[in-house]
């Protein structure tokens, strides 16, 4: 991450924390969740406007998953009680699409491993998204269960989920490691750091009781730098390094959108891209 990166990040941050201070928690995690979204969203829109130089599916997969799990995303932040939407007076149904979104996005992280060298199926891969909005739909708004809260504060089946939600990231980055021949260091580096930024965060969420705790406010933050690591090792790597894929494997001549021989210097032709064989 470069220097101006960092700068950046620490000023966003500072802000997002001066409005908690100063102004409302509300407005904070407002902000925090709406800037999420929108990187969550950016991610799909680089993707596709890079599809013709990105040859690797691995990017195009979780820029469609993540645009799904930035609906749900848009739909917590939308019912949290306060919002000018619906007039919900407590955190059931905001939890219920948290939960749900996050577990969508363990789902989608702890199968990306084997996009890597394989051919995506894209309506498959919306159908799903779609099919995971749809769902979280219908268990936020709809049903009454499972309960988040109890008498004595965040309900067990709250708990142990994000448990299991952390377990599944854990694993996510063991599969990742062994796979590590496979991915640019780099790209390695951003994705494992935002994975424990994941379990992190959901962790803050196993212990707090309201909206103004502590640990609300550091469970936001990791949430909102994790996403950001993930479009630092995927979007910019898109933007910046066009030619450069994700996988070592894809990181090769028959990536390249264009006809192209690799000779050395006594003439003898070591790789031959398909396209260059009329």
């Amino acid at each position: 991450m470069s220097t101006k990166s960092f700068i950046f990040l620490v000023i966003l941050i500072g802000i997002l924390l001066c409005f908690r201070a100063l102004h409302s928690v509300l407005l904070f995690h407002t902000l925090v969740e709406l800037i999420t979204i929108f990187v969550g969203l950016l991610m799909l829109v680089v993707v596709k406007n890079t599809r013709s130089y990105i040859k690797n599916d691995f990017f195009l997969f979780l820029g469609i998953m993540y645009c799904g799990i930035s609906v749900i995303d848009l739909m917590h932040a939308f019912t949290v009680k306060g919002m000018p939407f619906g007039g919900y007076q407590n955190a059931e149904v905001t939890l219920r699409l948290w939960v749900c979104a996050r577990f969508f996005e363990a789902c989608v992280l702890l199968y990306s491993p084997l996009v890597l060298g394989r051919r995506l199926n894209q309506p498959i891969a919306i159908l799903t998204a779609l099919a995971f909005i749809v769902i979280s739909a219908i268990v936020g708004f709809y049903t009454t269960y499972p309960k988040m809260f109890d008498a004595n504060g965040l309900s067990d089946f709250k708990v142990g989920i994000e448990y299991f939600i952390m377990g599944m990231f854990a694993l996510t980055m063991i599969i990742l490691q062994q796979k590590r021949a496979d991915i640019a260091p780099h790209v390695l580096k951003y994705i494992q750091a935002s994975l424990a930024l994941k379990i992190g965060s959901e962790f803050c969420f196993t212990l707090y009781s309201d909206f103004h705790g502590v640990a609300f406010v550091i469970g936001h933050i990791a949430k909102f730098l994790s996403f950001w690591l993930i479009y630092v090792a995927i979007i910019r790597t898109a933007l910046k390094s066009p030619i450069s894929l994700l996988s070592k494997q894809s990181n090769s001549y028959d990536a390249i959108p264009i006809s192209a021989i690799s000779v050395d210097e006594n003439g003898v032709i070591h790789q031959l891209e398909p396209r260059s064989v009329v």
